[in-house]
């Protein structure tokens, strides 16, 4: 398999930032407002998390529009308060911050609901949020069974137990046009691909593991498909690594294992520049009989 990366595609998949690089202060002020609000909604602080956190016009959160920190409290704590176990985790070693947007992928869960979604962040000029918007990071699609065959000819094969860490980082290929039609199209945003490799699940059943990325920010995406009938069976994204350029300071690497029986471990730790230690946990998930990713503890 040959490397078809441009000069742009090579300037823009950097490898990993170190703990070493040092965040500028818009970049921490907006590490900040992002780690209060999602902290203050988990403790139930309505309140302080639209108060503390948004401009006093908002342009837009979730469906409401043209509102203000007052109405957002008010309508968080109507929908979240009935709840119970609430916890919110956005990637902070994830977030893409370019002027004033930035991206951050958020895991929400609380009694009977656990997803992960994609958040759009708008800030002015003091750093508050002005606009908040809410979407799926992915769309499932249904490829030509020949076409899925010809990709999954030209990338690296895993046999069991799989293992992708973010050591193996250099080693990852930017992924052709073909694997770009293939995958990505009108499925999925992101700036830059890469190839890893794939696995079988079953004789039906294959799972596809690849880069999204962008600049030195790195998910890593698991993609299971039908391989007779070449449709998308699940997408989740099981690890991320990276975190420098727009997040300098801020790092994450990841050590993933996949065994035979579809259990998926995640382990990770981060680095945060200034800080003695940074934070490590683990993330589980389980590919089931018939494909889909579910998470799991």
């Amino acid at each position: 398999m040959g490397n078809t990366a441009t000069k742009k595609e090579e300037d823009d998949n950097q490898a990993p930032a170190t703990k070493y690089d040092t965040p500028d202060e818009k970049t921490t002020q907006v590490i900040n407002v992002v780690k209060s609000y999602f902290a203050n909604l988990t403790n139930g602080n309505y309140e302080a998390a639209a108060q503390d956190n948004f401009a006093p016009s908002v342009d837009q959160w979730i469906t409401m529009k043209n509102t203000h920190p007052k109405a957002i409290a008010t309508e968080a704590k109507r929908f979240l308060s009935t709840k119970t176990d609430v916890k919110y985790t956005p990637n902070l070693a994830g977030i893409v911050l370019k002027d004033n947007k930035a991206r951050v992928v958020v895991r929400q869960e609380w009694k009977g609901y656990d997803t992960t979604l994609e958040v759009w962040l708008e800030f002015d000029n003091s750093v508050k949020i002005k606009s908040y918007k809410e979407g799926k990071i992915f769309k499932m699609k249904i490829v030509k069974p020949s076409a899925l065959e010809a990709y999954l000819s030209k990338i690296k094969k895993f046999e069991y137990p799989v293992n992708v860490n973010s050591q193996q980082y250099s080693t990852f290929k930017a992924m052709d046009k073909s694997g770009l039609n293939l995958l990505i199209k009108d499925a999925i945003e992101g700036e830059n691909f890469q190839n890893i490799g794939y696995f079988e699940i079953s004789s039906d059943l294959v799972g596809i593991l690849y880069i999204r990325g962008y600049r030195s920010s790195q998910s890593i995406v698991l993609n299971t498909f039908n391989r007779k009938s070449g449709k998308a069976v699940a997408i989740e994204v099981v690890g991320f690594m990276g975190g420098g350029h727009m997040m300098a300071g801020y790092n994450q690497a990841c050590d993933i294992t996949i065994q035979a029986n579809g259990k998926i471990s995640n382990t990770w730790h981060s680095t945060t520049s200034g800080q003695e230690m940074g934070e490590q946990g683990a993330s589980f998930y389980q590919i089931t009989p018939n494909g889909q990713i579910v998470k799991s503890s």
